[in-house]
């Protein structure tokens, strides 16, 4: 079963959907693994990024919203776009 880190680094199971599903085959610097099935990623995340092997739209676990909408994705999301439209 696939697992989530949460916000005290304890790995939680996660019910996932996937649907011809891609797969991270490298991580840059900066990239930090947010979830694992076995011991492949399949959830990533960097500053304002948030990528997913998975499509967490189609199930009932509310990690990737809480996350997307925490201040480890909106927040530099928003500063870009601020930045963007003050250029």
């Amino acid at each position: 079963m696939p697992t989530i880190q949460t916000s005290s680094q304890r790995a939680c199971p996660l019910s996932a959907v996937f649907i011809r599903a891609p797969r991270f085959v490298a991580l840059g610097p900066g990239v930090s693994v947010l979830a694992r099935d076995a011991a492949d990623p399949i959830a990533v995340a960097a500053p304002g990024l948030l990528a997913t092997t998975l499509h967490p739209e189609l199930g009932d676990d509310p990690h990737f919203h809480r996350i997307f909408v925490s201040d480890r994705i909106w927040s530099p999301l928003e500063n870009a776009a601020v930045a963007q439209r003050s250029a």
